[in-house]
């Protein structure tokens, strides 16, 4: 088998062989998925939606940590520039990342109608500590609502078939 060895004062420290890296320590990277995804999802409700941009990942070991790497587009359109929308990320049906009703909020200080159409990446970078047993797999996913005030407000995910992108990174414990 090849082998390279990382050592310090004459003390092994790592070694990478033909069947993975040993003593590397916790943080490793042992696997990782990514998706991008571009059909336009529309809402124009106060209830959450799938916005369609989901991933899944199988970790490969016990307590393992998972990266959540999100980078979402979206465009609101509101009859009032005071409302927005609302984002969250869920692992399966549990929220991991919740809405503060100000991801996409939008308040430039006018009064009265005034019809925006407003446009912005959402990015999210956080680690998860799921609950599973190894060969489970896990789903991510983002929901996003409109935020209303009276008014009609409208928000898109991946608007024009712009691409969103969703990356989960298993981390060894």
């Amino acid at each position: 088998a090849n082998t390279i060895k990382f050592s310090t004062n004459g003390v092994e420290r790592m070694s990478i062989t033909d069947s993975g890296v040993v003593g590397a320590g916790g943080g490793k990277v042992l696997k990782y998925e990514t998706t991008s995804y571009s059909t336009e999802v529309s809402h124009s409700g106060t209830s959450y939606v799938d916005t369609g941009l989901t991933d899944t990942i199988q970790p490969s070991a016990a307590s393992s940590k998972i990266l959540v790497i999100v980078s979402q587009f979206f465009n609101v359109n509101v009859a009032n520039p005071n409302v927005g929308g609302a984002v969250q990320v869920l692992e399966g049906s549990n929220v991991i990342v919740p809405s503060q009703n100000w991801e996409l909020y939008f308040y430039p200080g006018l009064s009265g109608n005034y019809s925006k159409n407003y446009m912005q990446r959402y990015n999210v970078i956080m680690v998860h500590t799921p609950s599973y047993s190894v060969g489970d797999t896990l789903t991510y996913k983002t929901q996003m609502k409109a935020l209303n005030d009276g008014n009609q407000t409208n928000i898109k995910a991946q608007s024009s078939s712009s691409t969103s992108y969703l990356t989960l990174v298993e981390l060894a414990a």
